[in-house]
């Protein structure tokens, strides 16, 4: 019996501290950009120097990262399953809203994760246009500098990069 009870607890307590993460119910509809760890982990083992000191520090930030997702929509289903994908993800992670602002007709929100050391693990950013379904949600995972994070998103033409430019 205490053994069965010591599992409980151990799965109890691994899945409260486990972290959450960002899904779809259905990609009908919805445009989808994804960069994966592996290319990180090719990136990280290359020690390339561009002699300019804003690329090598691009390139460092790049090493540092684990993976890049992106959903885009411009209809209403696909737009309202990332909205609603991204409220769950919120209410069930540990993410902090850093800021919030409308540009352009547009309502960007973006939320950080940090740990213990204060060092940006997760940025999370939704996107939507106002009068249209237009939506753009973005997660950026691994060690974020924001100064940084900005050109990175810029320099491989991710959804929703403009935005990002605010943080800085």
């Amino acid at each position: 019996m205490n053994f069965n009870i010591t599992i409980f607890f151990l799965i109890f307590n691994f899945s409260l501290f486990s972290q959450t993460e960002f899904k779809l119910s259905s990609t009908e509809n919805i445009s989808e950009f994804k960069i994966g760890s592996n290319v990180f982990d090719l990136m990280s083992k290359f020690k390339i120097s561009f002699g300019d000191k804003g690329l090598d520090q691009m390139s460092d930030q790049l090493k540092k990262l684990t993976s890049i997702v992106a959903y885009s929509s411009d209809s209403l289903s696909g737009s309202s399953n990332i909205e609603s994908s991204f409220n769950d993800y919120i209410l069930n992670s540990e993410l902090m809203q850093l800021i919030q602002f409308e540009e352009n007709k547009y309502e960007v929100n973006i939320y950080t994760s940090e740990n213990e050391d204060s060092i940006i693990e997760e940025l999370s950013m939704i996107v939507k246009k106002e009068g249209s379904f237009k939506t753009i949600y973005l997660q950026i995972r691994g060690e974020i500098d924001l100064e940084q994070i900005a050109s990175v998103a810029s320099e491989l033409n991710v959804p929703g990069k403009d935005f990002l430019n605010k943080i800085r």
